[in-house]
């Protein structure tokens, strides 16, 4: 996890991973990693949660692709990324359960 500040503004950077099936693969499965940034108060949210490497994490929020400048080739380069809204530590079955239900209300309501 990258943690920064510019201009007043707090930002952090990580990646998150996903298990795929892929029968290509060794074993039948790979791993998409995605980027993942955020900026403002949920930076110290994410800091205060003190996530280590395989820490279970609730995300939401968009995708979207960033392009940067390769230092060694000069090529640019555009990647996936998901801009967070709302970050929330892994917690146990039954408030899981809760947070679920509390999102599917949530969607339930920007489709209509």
């Amino acid at each position: 996890m990258r943690f920064s500040e510019s201009d007043g503004v707090s930002r952090v950077r990580f990646r998150v991973g996903k298990r795929v099936y892929d029968s290509r693969c060794e074993n039948n499965h790979r791993y998409i990693n995605l980027r993942v940034k955020a900026s403002g108060d949920l930076c110290e949210r994410i800091r205060k949660m003190k996530l280590k490497e395989g820490s279970f994490i609730n995300i939401s929020g968009r995708y979207d692709e960033e392009t940067i400048k390769d230092d060694e080739t000069g090529k640019e380069k555009t990647y996936p990324i998901i801009i967070l809204d709302e970050a929330t530590a892994f917690s146990d079955a039954e408030n899981e359960h809760q947070i679920q239900l509390a999102f599917e209300k949530l969607t339930e309501k920007r489709r209509s």
